[in-house]
């Protein structure tokens, strides 16, 4: 797993969202101070593992599962940091979770990044729990009011 690296999800107005990511987007990915709402995962992931994060959004609910980096497309890309728009469709994927479902989803998540980092044995964590607690509320609210998504990450 990486150490230092940062994911995010950030769901807002499209005009906030595109105004941020104009003007200086590295320092609008550190910023807590805005409206906007955001689910951390920094988490010291890799991006496959939110990969295995989507196959159990889709695995708990009874539904096709699918993977998210088919769902991104690339807004920002550098060397420290980058910005990725969240097709609509996986934002809908995922707000048909329920939060009730967290610890399930949390689970099942670790178990499936074991298999994937052999060796290394995980333990669901209360942080763990919150970040996908948070994106789905993220998602929810997101579809609700129509507001855009993004993935950002940065080093």
């Amino acid at each position: 797993m990486y150490m230092g690296l940062s994911l995010e999800f950030i769901a807002g107005p499209e005009h906030a969202v595109q105004e941020a990511i104009a003007g200086n987007w590295y320092d609008w990915l550190l910023d807590r101070d805005d409206d906007l709402l955001r689910a951390d995962f920094s988490l010291h992931l890799i991006p496959t593992d939110l990969d295995r994060l989507s196959e159990c959004f889709g695995e708990v609910t009874g539904r096709n599962s699918t993977f998210l980096r088919p769902h991104l497309k690339v807004v920002v890309d550098t060397e420290d940091g980058g910005i990725l728009s969240v097709a609509p469709d996986w934002v809908k994927y995922v707000s048909v979770c329920d939060l009730e479902s967290v610890d399930v989803i949390t689970n099942l998540w670790c178990q499936k990044m074991e298999k994937d980092h052999e060796g290394e044995n995980l333990t669901p964590t209360e942080e763990m729990r919150a970040a996908v607690s948070a994106l789905i509320a993220l998602t929810v609210a997101a579809v609700r009011l129509d507001l855009a998504v993004v993935h950002g990450w940065h080093c």
